[in-house]
C-alpha cells in the first residue's frame, strides 16, 4: 500500500541521503502527521508512506544489488542495511513506514519531531554521511515550537 508521491514506482526503496524514516502504528496517526507536516510545510511529494507485505519486499535492501557492487558502496556511505530491515519488519506486520525527502537537516529534524508528536518510533535521519537515530522522547515539543521549515 504505496502511498507516496514521488514516482518512485514499484522498484526497491532507496535510502539515499537527505532521507528521514519513521514507523507508525495507525493509519490515524499517519494521516494526522501528514497534516502537520503539510502545514509545516513539507510538501506531499516529499512524503511517501509504505506498508504491506509488497512494501515490505521494496525495502528488502538484499533485493538492491550485487555484494561486490553492495561493498564498493559501503565503503563511501552510511551502511543502512543495519535499520532498513527494521522498516521491512514494521511493513510486513501491518504498520506504517513514513519516509520525509528534504535536504535540510534543520527541515527533516523537525519533521522528526512532528512524527514523534504522532507516537513514531524508530527514527532515524540518513544524512550526507551516515545516518542519525533520532529519540522520539528528545524531540518532544508544543506544536508551533522551532523553527519553520
Amino acid at each position: 500500500m504505496t502511498m507516496g508521491h514521488n514516482g518512485e514506482g514499484t522498484g526497491v526503496i532507496d535510502y539515499r541521503p537527505n532521507r528521514l524514516f519513521a514507523v507508525l502504528d495507525g493509519r490515524q496517526h499517519v494521516d494526522a502527521a501528514i497534516n502537520e507536516l503539510a502545514e509545516a510545510g513539507i510538501a506531499e511529494s516529499d512524503i511517501d508512506t509504505f506498508s504491506g507485505p509488497d512494501d515490505a519486499q521494496r525495502l528488502d535492501l538484499r533485493r538492491r544489488e550485487s555484494r561486490r557492487l553492495e561493498g564498493l558502496r559501503r565503503i563511501f556511505v552510511a551502511d543502512e542495511s543495519r535499520v532498513a530491515p527494521l522498516y521491512q519488519r514494521a511493513a510486513e506486520d501491518g504498520r506504517y513506514v513514513v519516509r520525509i525527502c528534504d535536504r535540510r537537516k534543520e527541515s527533516r529534524h523537525r519533521a522528526a519531531a512532528i512524527l514523534a508528536r504522532h507516537a513514531a518510533s524508530t527514527i532515524v535521519d540518513f544524512g550526507r554521511f551516515g545516518y542519525e537515530p533520532i529519540d522520539p522522547a528528545a524531540t518532544q515539543s508544543p506544536p508551533g515550537v522551532g523553527p519553520p521549515l
